[in-house]
């Protein structure tokens, strides 16, 4: 009994302090209710002495996904570019804003003509704000983000980006600017490992980004075009059915790197999310996760 007080105790606590230090924009009542759920909420404690693992990654955080305690971190605070890994954020507030899912929009020639990678949207074509966020999050579509952008804010990008940087204030990120809704290279547009896994589990919290972000393939096709569009998962670990891999997000751009956030659970389903940020070459952010993953199963358990 006595055991069990002490870890109530100690959620509380160092849920209190989390709250705290990352600035969430909570009510009183709300504090509440969260800390009597944290009072019964079962912890990762670490089991063993081991200190880690050398990382390729310039930064990189695990946190557990359900408490928000950090289980393992490499320059967690340094701020850098986060490449496509900035499409959590347009998912979210795409998501959040009450826009109708099944309602088409317009691919303009400043969408369908955007740089890197994208998902083939022509000049003219309509489609579902539904298969757009498919085309973002699935296939990482900056004309797909674009689009989404566009037709969220207004027809203005500048109005759904400060949308997304209102949003990361009221979650907590405070480390995190937003010029863009793709993640394309630009000064002033950066974050940092603990604010991405901090958005990432919000984002998580979103049933159907929950779900796309762990389909593999998808078709969807134009609304007034015979146009077909096929989508491939970024992330190699879904596709190669990675045991714990639940999920999650690629990025790339010359200045950011490889990156990647990951969502993943051991066997007793215990979720965890991995961020990192700063790989060099390809298929190191792949390797840099999986022995995250294996690391925190490892070492942890959860009590």
């Amino acid at each position: 009994m006595l055991t069990k007080l002490v870890l109530a105790f100690f959620c509380v606590f160092g849920f209190s302090q989390l709250t705290e230090k990352s600035g969430f924009l909570i009510s009183p009542h709300e504090q509440n209710l969260v800390e009597e759920q944290q009072s019964t909420l079962i912890i990762p404690h670490k089991r063993t002495d081991s200190l880690g693992m050398e990382l390729q990654a310039k930064s990189a955080i695990v946190i557990d996904q359900r408490s928000g305690r950090v289980l393992l971190e490499k320059n967690s605070q340094e701020n850098l570019p986060m490449a496509s890994l900035t499409k959590m954020m347009t998912a979210t507030v795409v998501l959040e804003s009450g826009v109708n899912l099944d309602e088409a929009v317009l691919i303009d020639e400043e969408v369908a003509n955007l740089e890197g990678a994208d998902i083939d949207l022509l000049s003219g074509e309509e489609v579902r704000v539904v298969d757009l966020l498919h085309g973002l999050l699935i296939a990482s579509g900056n004309d797909a983000a674009l689009a989404l952008a566009k037709k969220i804010g207004g027809g203005s990008t500048e109005n759904f980006v400060a949308m997304m940087n209102h949003k990361a204030q009221a979650i907590g990120l405070t480390n995190t600017h937003f010029v863009n809704p793709s993640g394309l290279d630009q000064t002033n547009h950066y974050s940092n490992v603990r604010d991405l896994a901090l958005l990432a589990s919000y984002a998580d919290r979103q049933p159907l980004f929950n779900k796309i972000v762990q389909i593999k393939e998808y078709d969807f096709s134009a609304v007034n075009l015979e146009k077909n569009h096929h989508l491939v998962n970024t992330n190699k670990l879904l596709r190669s059915n990675y045991a714990h891999i639940k999920g999650g997000k690629t990025g790339y751009t010359e200045e950011a790197g490889f990156c990647l956030t990951t969502f993943a659970a051991n066997a007793e389903q215990h979720s965890i999310v991995v961020v990192v940020l700063g790989d060099q070459l390809n298929g190191e952010q792949f390797q840099d996760t999986k022995a995250l993953v294996e690391w925190v199963f490892n070492n942890y358990l959860w009590l």
